[in-house]
C-alpha cells in the first residue's frame, strides 16, 4: 500500500501570493502615514499664519480705535510696505507707528520712543502691508488694512502657506 505523507508548510506559489499581498498592504500603510504627516504640517502652517493674523488684527484695531488721529505726514497710504502713524492721547505711546520690519519681514510696532516690537512670529513673514485712508465724507477716520502673511518652510516648500486678508477700522474720536 502506498502511503502519502502529509506535508506541512507552504508551497512556493502560496509564499509568493503572501509576499505580494503583504507588500501591497505595507505600501498602502506607508502612503497613508506620509499623507497624514504632510496634512499635519500643512495644517500647522495654516494655523500659525491664522493665529498671527488674529493677533495683528486685534492689536491694530485696538490701537486705531484708541487713537486721536492719523499723522498723515508720517503715514504711507496706498502702497505696499505702508506705514501707519497714529496720534495717541497718552504721551508715552505717541506716536504709535506700524510698519514692515526689513530685517525680520514682520509687522513692527513702535509706541513713542520705546524699542520697536515685532508682532509676528519668526516663522511668519509679512509679504504685503497696505494702509488706505477710506474716510471719504465721513466725520470719522476710517483706515483699511490689507495684509498678506506667509509661512515660509525652508526645509520643504510644499508646506508654505499664504493668507490674504483685509479689514477696515474706524477711529473712535
Amino acid at each position: 500500500m502506498i502511503r502519502f505523507k502529509l506535508q506541512s508548510g507552504f508551497t512556493l506559489v502560496e509564499a509568493i501570493i503572501f509576499i505580494a499581498i503583504f507588500s501591497i498592504l505595507l505600501v498602502a500603510m506607508v502612503n497613508i502615514s506620509v499623507s497624514s504627516l504632510q496634512a499635519r504640517n500643512k495644517n500647522y502652517s495654516a494655523s500659525e499664519v491664522h493665529q498671527n493674523a488674529r493677533i495683528i488684527l486685534d492689536i491694530l484695531s485696538q490701537r486705531i480705535r484708541a487713537a486721536n488721529g492719523v499723522n498723515n505726514g508720517s503715514s504711507t497710504f496706498d502702497s505696499n510696505s505702508g506705514v501707519l502713524s497714529l496720534s495717541m492721547a497718552n504721551g508715552g505711546v505717541n506716536p504709535t507707528v506700524f510698519d514692515r520690519d526689513p530685517t525680520t519681514q514682520g509687522l513692527r510696532m513702535t509706541e513713542g520712543v520705546t524699542t520697536p516690537v515685532i508682532i509676528t512670529s519668526n516663522t511668519v513673514k509679512l509679504t504685503k502691508l497696505i494702509f488706505q485712508n477710506v474716510t471719504g465724507t465721513s466725520s470719522r477716520r476710517n483706515i483699511r488694512i490689507k495684509i498678506t502673511l506667509s509661512y515660509a518652510n525652508p526645509s520643504d516648500p510644499q508646506f508654505s502657506y499664504n493668507y490674504d486678508f483685509q479689514t477696515t477700522v474706524s477711529l473712535r474720536q
